[in-house]
């Protein structure tokens, strides 16, 4: 079973990969945004990730969005970069316009919704079809 320790190790390591692939660097946890000068925030996660008490289990990675710095990117007609890997190797990606995936997804309704945390997740099969995945 994985704590809860090794998995906001596993997350960041995981945004670390995104970072690099996008950015060439990796970016400061406390920044509202990874790159105020491109509008840009760059999401990161697993193809596929560990579900429940069980290893053995699998689902698709989800990204976590985050209410505050969703407002913010749709102030300033900011970017999410939506980064997947498997194992490291990038797999597929996709550049949102804040505002478009607010169309979509109506996301500000979810955000304000989920009231404890002010966060949501998305599974990245929600937001990248497989024409985006590299290789195809």
């Amino acid at each position: 079973m994985t704590t809860n320790a090794e998995g906001i190790k596993k997350a960041r390591t995981s945004q670390r990969i995104g970072e690099q692939h996008v950015l060439n660097r990796n970016v400061s946890r406390h920044t509202l945004i990874d790159d105020p000068v491109t509008k840009t925030d760059v999401k990161t996660t697993q193809e596929f990730t560990t579900a429940g008490e069980k290893e053995t289990h699998r689902r698709h990675g989800r990204f976590r969005l985050e209410l505050e710095q969703h407002e913010y990117l749709l102030k300033i007609n900011g970017d999410y970069v939506f980064v997947v890997h498997s194992k490291g190797e990038i797999i597929g990606e996709k550049r949102f316009k804040a505002r478009k995936l607010e169309e979509e997804f109506n996301l500000m309704a979810k955000l304000k919704a989920a009231k404890s945390s002010a966060a949501i997740t998305i599974t990245w099969t929600s937001l990248l079809t497989a024409k985006y995945v590299k290789g195809d």
